[in-house]
């Protein structure tokens, strides 16, 4: 599984992106992708950062 969370990209700037991951070797390889919203709740402390671990733990138990 890999979780894109990149600092200062939000959810649909990484989605345009994402061309730039997909054509490297190994990406098909990948059994799970999942673009998560960097600056709103993983990236910044705050209580934001507890509904950023609610959606990590949806992410990993899917």
């Amino acid at each position: 599984m890999l979780l894109l969370i990149p600092c200062g990209f939000p959810p649909e700037r990484t989605e345009a992106e994402l061309p730039l991951l997909t054509g490297l070797p190994g990406w098909d390889d990948i059994p799970a992708v999942h673009i998560l919203d960097g600056p709103a709740y993983f990236n910044r402390p705050g209580p934001r950062v507890v509904d950023g671990a609610e959606i990590l733990a949806d992410v990993l138990h899917q």
